[in-house]
């Protein structure tokens, strides 16, 4: 009787033991899925960072692409005005030489006279071109925040599918 004891110890021994094995293996196995869990949580966090950092930067993009568009708009209507004044000049420049050659043709006797309204239309001839060049210069002013705006909108596209791949990627 004390044998079958003895060997119902040991083969409760033997049963604890292989349960105890089973036991840490299944221990094992879950501190492996819980390092792999924590790994794609870690990876999982920097995508999300790295979203955020493009988020970022494409809000700092609109914002500067606003930024262009209001000094594009203000450099148009700065062109209108100017446009608006040159017509203005060119109208009062044509009323004033249409005067000239009638009182040409009128006053032949006094050439003293004609000789300074030649040079007071010199003068407004000058003014006329130094308002020209200015108008070139803002044309050429516009270009330039147009090409800046266009070069604007193509980091911001950019951007956008590098954001859209990473969500993708992300699923």
């Amino acid at each position: 009787e004390q044998i079958k004891d003895e060997k119902r110890e040991e083969k409760s021994y033997s049963v604890l033991i292989e349960q105890l094995g089973q036991k840490n293996a299944l221990l094992a196995k879950a501190r492996e899925e819980i390092e792999e869990e924590r790994e794609r949580v870690a990876c999982l966090l920097k995508r999300i960072e790295l979203l955020d950092l493009f988020e970022e930067q494409n809000l700092q993009m609109q914002k500067e692409v606003e930024r262009y568009k209001e000094t594009v708009e203000e450099s148009s209507k700065f062109q209108t005005q100017m446009k608006e004044k040159m017509k203005e000049a060119e109208k009062d420049y044509e009323e004033k030489l249409v005067q000239v050659c009638d009182a040409l043709d009128n006053t032949n006797s006094d050439l003293v006279a004609e000789r300074e309204k030649v040079v007071a239309l010199t003068r407004q001839v000058e003014s006329f071109g130094v308002v020209k060049e200015k108008n070139l210069v803002m044309e050429n002013e516009i270009q330039k925040y147009k090409e800046l705006l266009e070069e604007s909108e193509k980091r911001r596209l950019l951007l956008e599918e590098q954001i859209s791949q990473l969500e993708s990627d992300s699923k």
